[in-house]
């Protein structure tokens, strides 16, 4: 396996994982699939300034792209600026390989690098997979929003996450 910045070629399969968590999962507050041409203006627009990464294997039945892990605006107004959010999502028949491991640390690494002072990440709960992978990169937990958001047919609570870079 092999973890590398996003490339335009790479967001067809990105596109994959994500729309499988839009379609099958609350994790991904999204209620319609991502067309590629969405995701292509955006990957172009932001991913100078908020990193985007991939997961590639080289024998993959499905593709080769099997996670993606992406830092983006936490919020518009010009005193978030250093603040930013985080997303990992890995294919699903690779989850537990480590994968998100190795996307959050290239990840964690270019945010940094880029100056950003702080990221976020909300996880949709319960989701104990995602709370110990975030604890683990001594991500602390800073508080819970109830009924975040509504989608199939449920309210879901968020878990809001926050590490302190550099």
């Amino acid at each position: 396996m092999q973890v590398r910045p996003t490339e335009r070629g790479d967001l067809d399969g990105v596109r994959e994982i994500m729309n499988w968590a839009i379609e099958r999962t609350p994790t991904n507050f999204n209620l319609e699939p991502v067309t590629l041409e969405s995701l292509t203006d955006t990957w172009r627009t932001v991913h100078e300034t908020y990193p985007w990464y991939v997961a590639e294997l080289q024998d993959c039945a499905y593709g080769r792209i099997v996670g993606f892990a992406n830092a983006y605006q936490y919020k518009p107004r010009e005193a978030y600026r250093l603040t930013a959010e985080a997303a990992v999502y890995v294919h699903p028949d690779h989850h537990g390989g480590g994968i998100g491991r190795a996307l959050y640390r290239a990840l964690i690494d270019a945010t940094t690098q880029r100056g950003f002072h702080t990221l976020i990440a909300s996880i949709t709960l319960p989701n104990p997979v995602s709370e110990r992978l975030h604890t683990s990169f001594d991500f602390h937990r800073v508080g819970t929003i109830t009924h975040a958001g509504f989608k199939f047919g449920l309210w879901h609570d968020i878990a809001l996450w926050q590490l302190m870079l550099g």
